[in-house]
C-alpha cells in the first residue's frame, strides 16, 4: 500500500526562525519523515522573503538563508492564480485545503492558533534544538 507522502507548507517565519537554530533543518525532516516530505510555499511568502532585503545584515543573511532552504527543500512555490488573497497567512490556509495531506510549518501564534481551530497539523521549533509536529496522523 502507497503512503501519501506529507505535503509541508513554509511559512516566513519558520524558514526566518530556522535561520536562527543551531540544528540542521534537512536531517530534522528527515527524522520526522522518513518517508518523504513534499514541501511546498506561497507566494506572499516568497515575496515576504524577499523584501528583508533591504534591511540590517543581520535580516540579510536570514533572508540568504530562507532562500538557499527554499532550494535545499525542493520547494514548489503554489501558483499565484490559485488564491483569492495575497495575505500570507490566509494563502497558506487555502493552500492547506488544496492539499491532500498538509502539515503547516510556522512559527506565528496567530496562524497556529488558526489551524488549531481547522485541525491542521503543525511543524514547529521545539526548544531551539529539534522540530517537533502536533496533529499529525500518519496516513
Amino acid at each position: 500500500m502507497n503512503k501519501v507522502k506529507p505535503q509541508v507548507i513554509l511559512d516566513t517565519s519558520f524558514l526566518i526562525g530556522i535561520a536562527e537554530q543551531p540544528f540542521n533543518v534537512s536531517a530534522e525532516i528527515d527524522r520526522i519523515f522518513p518517508q518523504g516530505v513534499q514541501c511546498y510555499t506561497v507566494p506572499s511568502v516568497i515575496s515576504e522573503i524577499q523584501r528583508l532585503q533591504g534591511r540590517n545584515n543581520k535580516d540579510r543573511r536570514k533572508r540568504l538563508f530562507a532562500l538557499k532552504l527554499l532550494e535545499a527543500l525542493n520547494v514548489e512555490t503554489l501558483p499565484a492564480d490559485q488564491f483569492t488573497t495575497t495575505k500570507a497567512d490566509d494563502q497558506i490556509i487555502e493552500a492547506a485545503t488544496l492539499l491532500s495531506s498538509p502539515i503547516i510549518a510556522t512559527m506565528d501564534k496567530e496562524l497556529k492558533r488558526s489551524l488549531n481551530q481547522r485541525g491542521i497539523p503543525i511543524l514547529s521549533i521545539r526548544e531551539r534544538s529539534h522540530l517537533i509536529v502536533v496533529g499529525y496522523v500518519e496516513r
